[in-house]
């Protein structure tokens, strides 16, 4: 096993993973391979804290869907009945964009005017004050005078809630939503609500809540690390965590919202996000979304739930075979990693 997947590492450049295999409501296989630290020679174990990148988005949805089983928001009401400033599609601005289409990219907001943002917006260095938080950050994109609004870039020529168009602003809007209504911030939010229930003592959204010995380092290739960073967009893919604190978070999803008498989500929420809300067709394939959890399908018999996550420096995977209900949990400190060999090397194996 562990010839496998080391070489994998070495032939894709990957500094250091640490990886799971859920089965029977346990973690039931864990190990770490490489290093959280190449300078260093600080290796990964099973506790790292690694960035998770858009696996994040999973708990991001978990505390909108939170507030919506204890109806303080209603996932097919104008988003604007909750937010102090409006978020109108200019050319649509009778048609409402709701939290239900950010919970399945079917928004139309877009990440285009996002994606030219400068690095020192969107990446924030240990040594660096950050000029917007979240907040601010978004104002400046949906007002017709911010900083970062254009009409052309910040939403699509769609109507809202026509296309599938995968939405890292409209996941931080999500995430807005939640501090909005909860009159708290995202993280006291998640960690009363989510993360003390469930035991996830080494999650944050923030580094300054973590013990940065525990963290490992983003690494741009196989060799070289810029360093820790945040983001003012964070519910979109700041979340860090070890895989022992996200397999309590994915069983709880597969038990359908309980892990060990723990009650997160009520069971009809639960199966509420695992329903197929959108299908779109990409290179010819028909896929299918629920509530930000995504399926992957092969055939009629094999379908897989879950999230992938890539942001610089990391490449994660968090899914569970349906049928099976054995999921696999993939952490890498390296940018654009190929680890889906991994992935199915772990799901093939007998426990």
């Amino acid at each position: 096993m562990a010839d496998f997947i080391q070489k994998k590492m070495e032939t894709n450049g990957i500094v250091g993973l640490v990886c799971g295999i859920v089965k029977d409501g346990e973690l039931a296989w864990k190990k770490a391979y490489g290093y959280a630290d190449l300078e260093n020679e600080i290796e990964v174990k099973t506790d790292t804290i690694f960035l998770l990148a858009s696996v994040s988005k999973t708990v991001t949805a978990t505390a909108a869907m939170i507030l919506y089983e204890r109806g303080e928001i209603d996932l097919e009401t104008d988003i604007n009945e909750y937010l102090p400033f409006q978020v109108i599609h200019p050319k649509y601005s009778d048609i409402p964009i709701t939290a239900k289409m950010l919970l399945t990219h079917t928004s139309s907001i877009s990440d285009s005017s996002y994606n030219e943002l400068e690095d020192s917006v969107l990446y924030v260095r240990e040594d660096e004050e950050m000029e917007y938080d979240l907040a601010s950050l978004l104002e400046e994109y949906f007002t017709e005078d911010g900083e970062f609004y254009d009409p052309e870039l910040c939403f699509s020529d769609k109507k809202p809630g026509i296309k599938y168009d995968y939405s890292n602003v409209g996941t931080s809007l999500l995430g807005y939503l939640v501090e909005v209504i909860s009159e708290q911030s995202l993280e006291d939010f998640c960690k009363e609500n989510i993360f003390k229930p469930l035991g996830m003592k080494n999650t944050s959204w923030f580094l300054k809540n973590l013990d940065l010995e525990k963290v490992t380092l983003p690494y741009y290739d196989s060799e070289n690390t810029n360093g820790h960073y945040e983001s003012p967009d964070y519910p979109d893919g700041m979340l860090r965590s070890t895989v022992e604190d996200m397999a309590r978070f994915l069983i709880m999803f597969i038990q359908n919202g309980e892990y060990k008498g723990k009650r997160i989500l009520q069971e009809k929420t639960a199966e509420l996000m695992k329903d197929t809300h959108f299908e779109y067709k990409e290179e010819g394939e028909t896929n299918r979304i629920g509530l930000t959890w995504y399926y992957l399908d092969y055939g009629d018999d094999e379908s897989y739930l879950g999230h992938a996550g890539s942001e610089e420096g990391v490449t994660t995977s968090m899914f569970y075979e349906v049928n099976s209900e054995v999921g696999v949990l993939v952490f890498c400190n390296t940018s654009n990693a190929e680890i889906s060999e991994i992935e199915d090397y772990l799901f093939q194996l007998e426990l």
